[in-house]
């Protein structure tokens, strides 16, 4: 970058960089996916130019208002305020909802967790369900509610209306269970939207009749969400939800780490780079997944999980950003990820 008299010359492309990234230009071009045919963190540039951390895009956005406000002091600016987004992928609307859930939750504590306990609760619990499911780790609705209040925000909760599959739970949205946690959802002024399934990833018709069985089955004309196993297809994906009438995806963050897949901690209005138009749906990118900290990364300290979080946090609070956070409504059964805990967070996360 130079300066002359009255001008400011900068030799880098900054808009190519921001297209870039909010494009996610490279998740297009690349053809080496994960198992569950995800791009890979680790073939990002945010990866290997150790960018994952910063919003780079906001830097941009900073770097060239600093330039336009020397060049022009008297001009002004949009002020931004930090936003806290709660959302929670309903993967199974309880822990304990059959048989075989009640054998992988039973194993899962007392051979890789050895929490014993939590192993020999599991039993009476799945019984219980049966008239009352007050018990059963999954049902925080009523918590995760209570909390995201308690900030002054409400929650995103994203349902899966799909068939039981490898990857699906296929539970009943119509089921009574069902329809009475639909009801204190609305009840309570809170946000119910879609966790598109596994296999509607690149199936238009698919995932259409699933959103509308969804929002008959709720009640509510949904227009959010965020996509099972965060798998997305660019720029499919931001294409089908905009056809149906969505005004927001929070998909995309990288299931291995916490940061910024898009570069940005802001949302903003997509665009298709294959018809070349402005999408009136907009993304708001997912910055931290609470198994990414447990389950990818192995953190086992409540420390650990509470430095990442403040770490991304302050970021996005330094550019008066969107801290979208994803937690499950059934992840509350480890050493440190208990509902005591979870206020913890709340408090970090609030502005």
């Amino acid at each position: 970058m130079s300066e002359k008299e009255d001008s400011i010359v900068c030799e880098a492309d900054i808009f190519a960089g921001v297209y870039f990234f909010l494009t996610r230009w490279e998740e297009y071009i690349s053809e080496d996916m994960d198992q569950y045919g995800r791009f890979k963190y680790k073939n990002s540039v945010a990866y290997k130019f150790n960018l994952v951390h910063r919003p780079v895009v906001n830097e941009y956005a900073e770097f060239l208002w600093n330039i336009i406000k020397y060049l022009d002091p008297s001009i002004k600016r949009v002020q931004r305020k930090y936003l806290p987004v709660i959302t929670h992928d309903i993967d199974a609307p309880l822990r304990l909802l059959d048989l075989k859930m009640l054998r992988n939750s039973f194993f899962r504590n007392l051979i890789k967790r050895k929490n014993y306990s939590n192993a020999l609760r599991d039993i009476p619990v799945y019984f219980i369900n049966k008239f009352n499911p007050r018990f059963d780790l999954g049902n925080t609705y009523e918590l995760l509610m209570d909390a995201s209040e308690s900030i002054g925000v409400k929650s995103n909760f994203f349902f899966i209306q799909s068939e039981k599959t490898k990857f699906d739970p296929g539970y009943d949205n119509r089921s009574k269970l069902l329809q009475n946690i639909f009801k204190k959802i609305k009840d309570r002024g809170h946000n119910i939207g879609i966790h598109s399934s596994y296999y509607s990833l690149e199936n238009a018709e698919k995932w259409k009749n699933e959103y509308h069985e969804l929002c008959n089955a709720t009640g509510v004309k949904i227009k959010n969400g965020r996509h099972h196993y965060l798998r997305f297809k660019v720029p499919f994906t931001w294409q089908v939800w905009d056809d149906n009438g969505l005004e927001s995806d929070h998909t995309l963050g990288f299931a291995e780490m916490e940061g910024f897949r898009c570069g940005t901690c802001y949302s903003y209005s997509v665009y298709n780079f294959l018809t070349r138009k402005k999408l009136k749906l907009k993304e708001s990118p997912l910055i931290l997944m609470e198994v990414s900290v447990t389950e990818y990364q192995k953190l086992d300290k409540p420390e650990q999980f509470a430095e990442k979080l403040k770490n991304v946090v302050n970021i996005v609070k330094r550019y008066n950003g969107e801290f979208v956070f994803l937690y499950h409504n059934s992840f509350f059964d480890t050493k440190y990820l208990t509902k005591e805990k979870y206020w913890e967070w709340i408090s970090i996360i609030s502005d």
